[in-house]
C-alpha cells in the first residue's frame, strides 16, 4: 500500500471518527462563593463538544437553561441532569457515572475554599462517547 493511500485512510478514519464523538453538553463551574454567581463565563462549541465554562466568584448568574438536542436527536433538559448530578456530589458521591435515561452523565467534584462544589460533567449519547469524553480541567 502507497504512502498516499495510507494517509488517505487515516484522514478518512479520523473524520468517521469524529463524526461519531460527539460528547454533548459539558458544564464546568469553578470557584464561586454561592454556587450560582460567577466571574468568567464562557460558552465554546464545536462539532464535537460544547462546554460551558463558570469559573471564580463574580456577579454573573450561569445557568445553562432549556432543552438540549442531543447527537441522537433526543431533546435534554439540562438543568435536570445538572440536578441530578448535584443530588449525588451532596450525597458525597465526588464523582462518578450514571445512566439518564438513554444517555450517560459522567462527574467529577471537589469542595472549595467557599464550602461549595466545583464540579464538572459530561452528557454524552453512548457509554463509548463519555469514556472518551476528556476532563476539561483537572479538580
Amino acid at each position: 500500500m502507497t504512502m498516499r493511500i495510507k494517509n488517505s485512510l487515516l484522514i478518512l478514519w479520523i473524520f468517521i471518527f469524529t463524526l461519531n464523538c460527539y460528547a454533548g453538553p459539558v458544564t464546568v463551574k469553578r470557584g464561586s462563593k454561592d454556587g450560582i454567581h460567577y466571574d468568567y463565563i464562557k460558552w465554546t462549541y464545536t462539532s464535537t463538544v460544547d462546554v460551558l465554562y463558570c469559573i471564580d466568584p463574580g456577579s454573573s448568574v450561569c445557568v445553562r437553561g432549556g432543552a438540549i438536542t442531543m447527537g441522537n436527536g433526543e431533546l435534554l433538559d439540562i438543568s435536570s441532569v445538572e440536578s441530578a448530578v448535584l443530588q449525588e456530589i451532596v450525597l458525597n458521591r465526588s464523582s462518578g457515572v450514571m445512566a439518564y435515561g438513554d444517555l450517560w452523565v459522567k462527574w467529577q467534584s471537589i469542595p472549595n475554599s467557599e464550602g461549595f462544589y466545583d464540579y464538572e460533567f459530561h452528557v454524552c449519547d453512548t457509554y463509548e462517547e463519555m469514556v472518551s469524553s476528556p476532563w476539561q480541567l483537572n479538580l
